[in-house]
This record gives C-alpha cells, sequence and structure tokens, in this order.
C-alpha cells in the first residue's frame, strides 16, 4: 500500500503506478496540489489553497468567485435630489445638480445665506436660486 490520500496502486512487473485522486499529486500521492501558485484569486484577493480547489478572500471593493468584479458602490442609489452616481473603487462620488451640496447632494444650497437681497428686502431661498421680497417703493431683483 505505497500510494496515499486514497489513490489507487496499479501493480506492474518491477514496480507500481498510483494514479492520484483529484487535489493530489507526486510519486506516491502525497503531495497536495498548490491551486494557489498559478494566481487565480485577482485585485490583491488572498488565496486559500484547499483539496480541490481555492477560495479568494477579496479586497474591499472587489467581489465574484475570483474577486474579479468590481462593487458597484451606486447600485443601492445613494445620491440624493437627481444627482448621478459614479462609481470607484470602495467608494462612489455623487455629481450634485445646482443647488444641492453634501457627501449624497442631500442638502439645499442656501442662496440667501450671502444676504443677496438689499434696502431690507428679504430673501426667500430657492432650489438654484433666490428671490427678493423688497419693502414697500422698492424694485428690482435684488431690492
Amino acid at each position: 500500500m505505497p500510494c496515499h490520500n486514497g489513490a489507487t496502486c496499479v501493480d506492474l512487473v518491477n514496480g507500481f503506478v498510483c494514479e492520484c485522486a483529484g487535489g493530489y499529486t507526486g510519486l506516491t500521492c502525497l503531495q497536495d496540489i498548490d491551486w494557489c501558485v498559478s494566481g487565480p484569486c485577482q485585485n490583491n484577493a488572498t488565496c486559500s489553497d484547499g483539496i480541490l480547489n481555492v477560495t479568494c478572500t477579496c479586497s474591499s471593493g472587489y467581489e465574484g468567485e475570483f474577486c474579479e468584479m468590481e462593487t458597484d458602490e451606486c447600485i443601492s442609489q445613494p445620491c440624493q435630489n437627481n444627482a448621478t452616481c459614479i462609481d470607484e473603487v470602495n467608494r462612489y462620488t455623487c455629481s450634485c445638480l445646482d443647488g444641492y451640496e453634501g457627501v449624497d447632494c442631500e442638502q439645499n444650497v442656501n442662496e440667501c445665506a450671502s444676504s443677496p437681497c438689499q434696502n431690507s428686502g428679504t430673501c426667500v431661498d430657492q432650489i438654484a436660486s433666490f428671490q427678493c421680497s423688497c419693502i414697500p417703493g422698492i424694485t428690482g431683483p435684488m431690492c
């Protein structure tokens, strides 16, 4: 019984040959095949060798059996107020429409913050603009 790890021993005239079970190699089938040597895991993933296969532990931002796919962080639609989501590796950015700001474009820009209305006019913030309400006798877009 010179063969190991479930191998089949074939008797020859002046010797023997071992027919190794999957995952083993060598004259007597003692060597576990290192499946990680061929580099099946991609994108800096960690490879763990098994008897018949490998397990890839993906780096952040990647997924798939061999970590071959970049994760789409925009799939959850994190950007608000009709902003465009731009997928990047392990992160996303939002391209905000005029009048919005913030990581997810969640904040309305207060165009009245700079006090654009003159002569005691009252500023009313709007989306990407403002409107001045003037006191009697004063006119014009900014009073």
